[in-house]
């Protein structure tokens, strides 16, 4: 039983992963939007430029999720080494 209880466990940290790369699908969509009103305000240099320091904001935080994906891949590894089995039934033998 104590086996299957590690395993829960790594499945759950999979699942945090997932939600992770969501986050990052919804930025780029963001970027698209940006470029869009790029295009609109030809007229106004200024705001394009503001525009574009916001996009670098952006990317920053992208590689701060990959980083935060990699420390997990290295904790389920941990995890598997500390899967100790442990018999939860004791055996008495009678002489």
């Amino acid at each position: 039983m104590y086996m299957l209880y590690c395993q829960q466990q790594q499945q759950q940290q999979q699942q945090q992963q997932q939600q992770q790369q969501q986050q990052q699908q919804q930025q780029q969509q963001q970027q698209q939007q940006q470029q869009q009103q790029q295009q609109q305000q030809q007229q106004q240099q200024q705001q394009q430029q503001q525009q574009q320091q916001q996009q670098q904001q952006q990317q920053q935080q992208q590689q701060q999720q990959q980083q935060q994906q990699q420390q997990q891949q290295q904790q389920q590894q941990q995890q598997q080494h500390q899967c100790v089995f442990v018999p939860n039934m004791s055996i008495s033998i009678d002489i």
